[in-house]
């Protein structure tokens, strides 16, 4: 069974900074707290709003810190974060898979494309997967050429031609 997690190290990285950033500039307006009653309601508003921009921060990174893929039988499984956001592509609906890259301007997590759509969390490596309806789902991983002998060795065998010798 294939069971594999890739960190978002960089989207942690800086959703972290951005946080603890946020954290401080909260704290110092609190710790400034002797402004005049006029500009105390302002104060208040800026204050809540940096902490709900802190609050969806951690939201998003508890979200999308990770991308698991991992093998049941039947299905891959796609999971990011805590698992909250998953998406299960069964082996029978599987026509073509094969490695490719992901340019960084196309953007990580989850991504609708033309013809399909995109699950990565870091890097440009992943493992595109066509289903028989034509669409493909491309999977970021930093281990492609496992995750392909992995999908490939899951994927019905289709009726093989005969061999006509003359």
């Amino acid at each position: 069974m294939y069971h594999h997690t890739q960190p978002a190290s960089h989207l942690t990285i800086f959703f972290l900074i951005a946080f603890f950033v946020l954290l401080l500039v909260v704290w110092a307006g609190i710790r400034e707290g002797e402004i005049s009653s006029e500009s105390m309601e302002d104060q208040v508003l800026t204050l809540s709003l940096m902490g709900i921009a802190a609050f969806i921060m951690l939201v998003v990174l508890s979200l999308f810190h990770s991308l698991t893929v991992y093998d049941d039988g039947d299905c891959l499984n796609l999971r990011f974060g805590v698992g909250l956001i998953t998406r299960k592509i069964p082996y029978d609906r599987i026509k073509a898979v094969k490695t490719a890259r992901h340019p960084w301007w196309r953007g990580l997590g989850m991504r609708r494309m033309p013809g399909g759509c995109v699950y990565s969390v870091a890097g440009s490596d992943v493992v595109e997967v066509t289903l028989k309806t034509g669409q493909f789902i491309r999977i970021g991983t930093n281990e492609p050429q496992v995750l392909l002998q992995v999908i490939e060795s899951r994927i019905p065998s289709q009726a093989k031609p005969e061999r006509r010798f003359l």
